[in-house]
């Protein structure tokens, strides 16, 4: 199934001439808060992120943040002067932290939909992605019809488990319980991936 990530902005920039390249248009907040100027005045741009989505947003053993979407977030507000302050975020209330203001935008391979449209402003696509589903080699599970009666596990708010739920009708009849466990981070979910608690 294949998905687009976007860049999420609360505030899209007025001044677009320099970042007509990085394909981000001219916007505001979904609320339609204009947050540029506030930005600019301040110096500094909160962004939100899960620190444990790799390539996109992790931490080395050393604690320091990288990724695709932390060197891309850096070089860009460079541009403008500003400083990106990373806020590591609980990924399932991302939309919240935006509206209330806790964070200026979530930068961190964040699919459109038509549902997230209604409550946040997104930029143009910059990446694109396929949703997979992950086994264990010695589980044997070549197709999504391989989990007919094993646990499905997916990260709560991720676009993986917005699919689940858009075609629960295709999976309620496979995997166990009907709905799969949903984790607060990726990395939770491998540990019960490998541990053998799911099956994918």
């Amino acid at each position: 199934m294949k998905k687009r990530f976007w860049l999420v902005l609360v505030m899209l920039f007025t001044t677009v001439g320099l970042l007509s390249g990085c394909g981000i248009t001219v916007g505001k907040r979904a609320n339609h808060v204009d947050n540029w100027q506030r930005i600019q005045k301040r110096g500094y741009v909160t962004v939100g992120l899960d620190d444990t989505f790799v390539p996109m947003g992790f931490r080395e053993k050393s604690g320091k943040l990288v990724g695709y979407d932390v060197d891309l977030a850096r070089a860009l507000f460079k541009l403008y002067n500003i400083k990106v302050s990373f806020q590591t975020i609980d990924w399932s209330m991302n939309a919240t932290e935006l509206n209330n203001g806790t964070i200026d935008l979530i930068w961190n391979g964040y699919s459109k939909t038509p549902e997230r449209e209604k409550v946040v402003a997104f930029s143009d696509t910059y990446l694109q992605n396929d949703q997979t589903l992950v086994t264990l080699r010695k589980d044997n599970i070549k197709s999504f019809n391989d989990m007919t009666g094993k646990t499905l596990g997916a990260q709560a708010g991720s676009s993986g488990a917005n699919d689940i739920s858009t075609y629960h009708t295709l999976l309620k009849d496979k995997i166990k319980g009907k709905s799969p466990v949903l984790y607060d981070s990726f990395t939770n979910a491998f540990i019960d991936l490998n541990a053998g608690r799911i099956q994918g």
